[in-house]
């Protein structure tokens, strides 16, 4: 009787088992059991200990029920039966939402990454192999901080520690620009998004790490390309301008010249004609700069190395 008034309050179902398989219910939630699955209750009865068995109630829904058999006295042994659908419900749950987020993450093309609330990698998918070359045996357990440059990582630490003080973190749900460490030790760019989530009542955050090594170099690529053209705008314009003041000189050279070709002073017509052969060079120099800013193609041409040096060593004498 004693044992009836104890096992009224328990959630399972009691049944006392005797000597020459004598059944004694000791419990309510057992005689509801008996009396839901009473065409079935042979094969609970027979079931070994611990175990499971899946029955059909009246109204022809599943159930599972589970059965643990303990001995408490020298002639007789206890039946425990418990229904654990919904446990086994809630875990079938768990246990296809995990592989559907381990099949998300593995066919991930950005590394993810995740750690509990001390900093210790708890998951690692197979584009994190790849972005940092460590394989997921090496990183499983491991600080973060074995990704991040030395820069990195006191402010990582003092980070942790505001969470674990109870604070909220400052990067969570945020996009940032950091960098990452290769496992050759190579830094490179990274593009970070942190959330976080609870378990159990454990602190976790999950990281979204996007390799941006080539936008970065195209990015750079593009500014590189951007300076140059405003350069070539501004070559363009000097060249322009330059070009009117050269026509104006090569036309009163060439007035000048036809003034002076009955001169006897040679050196009159030598300094004549260095004027105007500079001022042709000057114009040719800025018509291949305007194509430059046109960005026309240039019409390369053979020149006489010889030629060029020598009309300089004329120059040169006259200042030496």
């Amino acid at each position: 009787q004693v044992l009836e008034a104890v096992t009224q309050k328990l959630e399972v179902g009691v049944m006392l088992l005797g000597q020459e398989g004598k059944e004694q219910t000791l419990n309510q939630q057992m005689v509801e059991f008996e009396t839901e699955y009473s065409e079935q209750w042979d094969s609970v009865t027979r079931i070994g200990s611990p175990g499971e068995v899946e029955l059909q109630d009246r109204q022809h829904r599943h159930h599972i029920l589970r059965m643990n058999r303990l001995t408490l006295f020298e002639a007789n042994d206890v039946m425990l039966v418990q229904d654990v659908t919904e446990q086994r419900q809630a875990e079938k749950i768990a246990q296809e939402s995990e592989e559907r987020f381990r099949n998300i993450t593995e066919a991930a093309s950005d590394a993810i990454i995740s750690i509990d609330s001390m900093g210790a990698i708890i998951s690692w998918n197979r584009a994190a192999t790849k972005v940092f070359s460590y394989s997921a045996s090496e990183m499983l357990g491991q600080p973060l901080t074995r990704l991040m440059p030395p820069t990195y990582r006191a402010a990582h630490t003092a980070g942790l520690t505001r969470i674990i003080r109870g604070e909220t973190s400052r990067i969570k749900e945020k996009t940032l620009e950091l960098e990452g460490l290769r496992r050759n030790g190579v830094c490179f760019p990274i593009e970070l998004s942190v959330s976080g989530w609870t378990m159990q009542g454990t602190q976790y955050y999950t990281g979204i790490i996007r390799d941006v090594t080539e936008r970065k170099e195209k990015e750079t690529q593009l500014l590189q390309a951007q300076k140059m053209e405003v350069v070539g705008r501004l070559t363009g314009g000097i060249a322009h301008d330059f070009n009117n003041l050269l026509t104006v000189i090569l036309g009163n050279l060439g007035l000048l010249k036809k003034q002076i070709e009955g001169a006897d002073d040679p050196d009159i017509r030598e300094f004549l004609a260095d004027a105007l052969s500079a001022a042709q060079d000057g114009a040719d120099l800025t018509h291949r700069l305007l194509a430059l800013s046109r960005r026309q193609l240039l019409e390369p041409k053979h020149i006489d190395i010889n030629k060029i040096v020598g009309n300089l060593a004329r120059f040169l004498r006259r200042l030496l």
